[in-house]
């Protein structure tokens, strides 16, 4: 569930607009519509409340003013070499669960136009009649584009406007730069609050050196991709999903992220895995024999099964 935050009285309002429809997606420079719409923009990397609330926003403004829903989404990160919260294809995955009526998907082409022209597209190409936007948006060539700009120029373009200010959990701004900071940190339980969900990381089996098997704790080693930002080097306690099974496991993040899944005997090499993290256990450690590895793993899976006897 949702919630709806009316600026003017203080008050929450509770509402669910996750639909799971088919998706319509448009091209930003060759598209049009004639409908009117009401839209946000961004980068939306990670999904988080205060993205799904600003999406929510959107949704609620078009209903109210008889228009489409239109959500312009930059797909390719703005920065080179960033670590993303969410890789590409998790992104257009999670927009699945969103009730928008379009989708406009953003590349660096549209950090090559004026600020100007961007709005110019925005109402002829896209109707707009309504912008919502975070308080820190910024578009258009060099980001010279912000909500001062646009607070200026909505008269020329007759867009409506509404900028969200800071959204906070437990007195911290809910950002993409904040969570992934917490996350970099392995401060994960802070980072999944301002999310709303569990930060995970996906990819494929492979085999690997195979001493955890010898220890007497078999691991999954994960393909991950470069672009995806990863958790401070360490052990967590991690819920791991197999197609539409899920397990508790404990997973060791340093060069590689492999996990040991509790209650769990089966081939899964080659097999695409999602290992969502819940809390960091201990730090990696260097040892002199195996026996002291195994003293160690044996501790981190010991509180890890307390962890979830307690809290699960």
């Amino acid at each position: 569930m949702d919630y709806w935050f009316d600026f003017r009285s203080n008050d929450y309002y509770c509402f669910n607009y996750y639909h799971n429809r088919k998706m319509t997606f448009l091209d930003f420079f060759n598209s049009k519509i004639k409908e009117k719409t009401a839209i946000t923009i961004g980068s939306f990397d990670g999904f988080h409340l205060a993205h799904k609330f600003i999406i929510n926003l959107t949704i609620q403004t078009s209903k109210l003013l008889n228009s489409k829903s239109l959500i312009f989404v930059f797909i390719e990160h703005i920065y080179k070499n960033s670590d993303l919260i969410l890789t590409k294809e998790e992104k257009l995955e999670m927009l699945k669960n969103f009730d928008i009526d379009f989708i406009v998907l953003l590349d660096k082409r549209t950090f090559e136009i004026t600020r100007e022209e961007f709005l110019k597209i925005l109402k002829e190409n896209f109707n707009v009649n309504w912008i919502i936007v975070g308080y820190n948006h910024r578009f258009g060539y060099k980001r010279q584009g912000d909500t001062f700009f646009l607070n200026e120029n909505i008269k020329n373009y007759e867009f409506g406007l509404t900028i969200v200010p800071p959204i906070k959990v437990e007195n911290i701004e809910i950002s993409s730069s904040n969570i992934r900071k917490f996350i970099k940190e392995g401060k994960i339980e802070i980072a999944n609050k301002l999310l709303g969900y569990n930060f995970f990381l996906k990819g494929s089996v492979k085999k690997g050196k195979g001493i955890g098997n010898k220890l007497g704790f078999p691991t999954a080693n994960i393909i991950i991709e470069n672009e995806k930002i990863m958790p401070l080097e360490g052990v967590y306690l991690t819920k791991t999903y197999i197609e539409n099974e899920a397990f508790f496991s404990a997973t060791y993040v340093k060069d590689i992220v492999e996990t040991h899944i509790f209650n769990f005997n089966r081939d899964i090499y080659g097999e695409i895995i999602k290992v969502e993290f819940i809390r960091r256990i201990s730090d990696i450690m260097k040892f002199e024999n195996f026996d002291e590895l195994k003293k160690k793993i044996e501790n981190d899976i010991k509180i890890a099964k307390n962890l979830i006897e307690n809290y699960f």
